[in-house]
């Protein structure tokens, strides 16, 4: 589904699951085990997927190439990763269901390009990134949590910009606050983005909840939708 309308993705939108190992490991590209088509309203299913993959998977929602290899673009390349305890636990044939796989719209990427540009700090578009969405334990979402790469010592290695709902239009998409200075965590909706994230260990911080930190990365030209909730261990 659109990941802020909620509105289901197109009928034959092609989506992919991948295995993101070789990209962490650094030795390669996202080895494709599985393709099909997103069927009505939003529905998909990537059958006979093999795998032991121990970092997780991606589902990849893209638009498909025409019968000339062409591609014309209605939205941004978008994945959604899934945890490997989804999938360690199913015996041979067994279907892991109900996985949501989420799709970043042109309205809400150029919210964010408008929005750092507004604050001089670049492009999602170019660059990709990753797109964090934190929960709780009852599927709230989660403000004033801080996400942050490494040890968390250089902010510059990984920029992250928090949406403070202060935007204009209808996703009311900013990373600014009230003084117009980029927010330092989480607003209403959870959102954490981070462009050109390099592949490493992400954390976050919370007054009172707490979250498990994961190996993760971004690819350019993909956004990499990261669902987090609450760790209740």
């Amino acid at each position: 589904m659109d990941a802020f309308t909620e509105a289901p993705v197109a009928e034959g939108t092609c989506v992919y699951v991948a295995d993101p190992t070789p990209v962490a490991l650094g030795i390669g590209d996202l080895d494709i085990l599985g393709a099909s088509l997103v069927g009505a309203e939003g529905a998909w299913m990537v059958e006979n997927i093999v795998t032991s993959a121990a970092l997780g998977l991606v589902v990849l929602l893209a638009d498909c190439p025409d019968e000339t290899g062409e591609v014309t673009p209605t939205f941004y390349p978008s994945g959604t990763g899934i945890s490997a305890d989804t999938y360690s636990v199913l015996a041979d044939g067994e279907m892991a269901d109900d996985l949501t796989a989420l799709q970043l719209p042109f309205a809400a990427l150029g919210a964010f390009d408008a929005s750092m540009a507004a604050l001089e700090a670049g492009s999602f578009t170019e660059t990709g990134g990753l797109i964090y969405i934190l929960e709780d334990s009852e599927g709230g979402k989660v403000s004033g949590a801080e996400v942050y790469c490494g040890d968390g010592s250089d902010p510059t290695l990984c920029p992250v910009f928090y949406n403070t709902g202060l935007g204009e239009g209808p996703l009311g998409i900013s990373f600014a606050d009230e003084t117009g200075a980029a927010a330092t965590s989480t607003g209403a909706d959870g959102l954490a983005v981070l462009p050109g994230a390099p592949v490493t260990t992400y954390s976050i911080n919370h007054p009172e909840k707490t979250f498990l930190s994961g190996t993760r990365g971004s690819l350019p030209g993909l956004a990499f939708f990261v669902l987090t909730s609450e760790s209740t261990d």
